[in-house]
């Protein structure tokens, strides 16, 4: 089950964290959420705090970490991750493009109490030379890119399934 759909029921744990968090109450938080206002960027399979995201709640800061092809030092980006989250970052972005995206993947949600995101493309392009190698040639729906399924269902092993519907339902309400 979704947040999106537990918020439409009532309140969860997560929900009642992220407003006592946030110093807004329980319910509104939960409507924020039901009406795509709101989100809560938590893998129910990484053990972090949830925090809240969107209308009415305090700015976030975000920390880009990430290997590329040139240069791959995983340890140096676990420490970049660390740092910024120590001077305040809220969440933490992955954007590698080189190495082993699954083992730097792995090691990010051992390692770093915060909620992660991923840039499935990244993957995907991985797969050919490079991103500018892609072009609308490689998408049978008129140019229209659409994840390659593998790489979708390896993403939904680090729960970003669940996260992007929950992101995409805050931007268009869908």
């Amino acid at each position: 089950m979704t947040l999106l759909t537990e918020a439409k029921k009532g309140l969860n744990d997560d929900i009642k964290n992220a407003a006592r968090s946030e110093g807004i109450s329980s319910d509104k938080l939960r409507r924020l959420i039901a009406g795509g206002r709101s989100i809560i960027p938590k893998n129910a399979t990484h053990d972090i705090a949830a925090i809240g995201i969107g209308e009415a709640l305090r700015t976030k800061v975000n920390a880009n970490i990430g290997t590329s092809i040139d240069y791959i030092d995983k340890n140096e980006e676990l420490a970049k991750a660390r740092i910024a989250l120590s001077y305040g970052a809220d969440t933490v972005m992955d954007l590698s493009t080189g190495g082993d995206l699954d083992s730097i993947r792995r090691q990010i949600l051992r390692e770093i109490k915060a909620p992660i995101g991923t840039v499935p493309i990244y993957q995907a392009a991985m797969r050919r030379e490079a991103v500018v190698s892609m072009t609308t040639h490689d998408h049978p729906r008129g140019g229209q890119f659409e994840i390659p399924r593998s790489i979708e269902e390896e993403q939904e092993n680090y729960g970003g399934r669940q996260q992007r519907r929950r992101f995409h339902h805050c931007l268009d309400g869908s």
